[in-house]
């Protein structure tokens, strides 16, 4: 049987240089706040706007946090 390979964050095939690893791992730190800070704004209740600013906010890191992990690809 025949395939192809291929490698990403998934796949243990790919490994990231020091500097690559440093990168992602800030990337996924700015993530995993900005959702933090989404749920939490979310369970005090505060204003659907800044619930919606937030919630904005983290889906943009999680963007960065992707495009990053494909870059290093």
């Amino acid at each position: 049987m025949s395939g192809t390979a291929t490698t990403g964050p998934e796949n243990p095939l790919k490994t990231y240089n020091a500097a690559e690893l440093q990168q992602i791992e800030s990337a996924e730190t700015a993530y995993n706040n900005a959702i933090d800070a989404f749920k939490n704004a979310e369970a005090r209740g505060e204003s659907k706007e800044r619930v919606n600013e937030l919630r904005d906010l983290a889906r943009s890191k999680e963007e960065e946090l992707r495009s990053l992990q494909d870059l290093c690809d």
